[in-house]
């Protein structure tokens, strides 16, 4: 939980966010054991600060990764991501390129970008990683690991886990929260 409704800004973890990353925290240190995993996280506050008790308890940093930063939304003068977000989440991918269009010209081409070098970050893990990343960006990799459109695939709580493999070059969902 982040402490505000602007997701484009950004926000810090609520007291509650805190609390959320502290309990991710316990459940992936008893997931990997003495296993420590690549963590990379966005650059956004909220994803560090959610990445941060896992890096005191394994006393391991962090390493920033731009490739994980939040879904770029157009870029007109006056439109809240928020409203950008609630415009586009019930639909698909190709929609939301073209929503985006009617307020930027050449969103179809920066969102294609952010989505390939999202999924090209995945692609480039040569050991296992964890990423602390964003609402949006896990729906795109879920969504192209089912060859799916749909924008919205599922509807991970905050702090939650949602782990993917490669295999062969290409992206697999092996559990994610409904």
């Amino acid at each position: 939980a982040h402490t505000g409704r602007d997701a484009g800004g950004d926000n810090g973890l609520s007291a509650r966010g805190r609390l959320q990353a502290d309990e991710l925290a316990q459940a992936v240190d008893r997931r990997f054991g003495l296993q420590r995993p690549l963590l990379l996280s966005s650059p956004m506050l909220r994803c560090r600060q959610t990445a941060d008790p896992l890096c005191e308890r394994w006393a391991q940093p962090l390493q920033l990764e731009p490739r994980a930063i939040e879904c770029p939304a157009p870029d007109p003068a006056g439109l809240p991501r928020q409203r950008w977000l609630d415009e586009i989440l019930d639909g698909s991918w190709t929609q939301a390129a073209q929503r985006g269009e009617r307020y930027e010209p050449g969103y179809t081409q920066r969102l294609g970008v952010w989505r390939a070098q999202l999924l090209q970050m995945l692609l480039d893990c040569r050991q296992d990683c964890i990423v602390f990343t964003h609402f949006v960006a896990i729906n795109s990799l879920v969504a192209m690991s089912e060859n799916s459109d749909r924008l919205l695939c599922r509807r991970p709580a905050n702090a939650s886990l949602t782990t993917m493999v490669v295999l062969d070059g290409r992206i697999a969902l092996q559990h994610a929260p409904p």
